[in-house]
């Protein structure tokens, strides 16, 4: 299933943030202060933070691409749009309209992880 380009670009960006993050947060479980002699760096509350904000970007990186695999629109279609689509995927009526629902309940948390940033 090919996403569209906003879909793509959400998708995307949210994979740059997650990996700078990650790479921040190993960056500073690992390295030591080479500055000077007498640097003490250690982890500290701003590294908590930032290694806190992983969940709640991971969250809703995930709920955001289930979201949009499951209902690349994000729309509920017609009839004749759903029949269309029946004979593309192969999929039922039933399971097409479950998809469209579940696309819809995945953005609640998708804006809680969100407000969580």
């Amino acid at each position: 299933m090919h996403l569209n380009y906003d879909v793509e670009s959400v998708v995307v960006s949210s994979t740059i943030c997650v990996t700078l993050i990650l790479f921040r947060i190993g960056y500073r479980l690992l390295s030591r202060c080479r500055i000077h002699s007498r640097c003490h760096r250690s982890w500290a509350s701003d590294d908590a933070l930032m290694a806190f904000a992983f969940i709640p970007l991971a969250g809703r990186s995930i709920c955001i691409t289930l979201s949009f695999t499951l209902n690349p629109s994000q729309s509920f279609l017609s009839t004749a749009e759903a029949e269309i689509l029946m004979r593309q995927t192969g999929k039922t009526l039933d399971e097409i309209e479950y998809n469209q629902i579940l696309s819809q309940k995945l953005l609640i948390p998708a804006r809680v992880f969100y407000a969580m940033l």
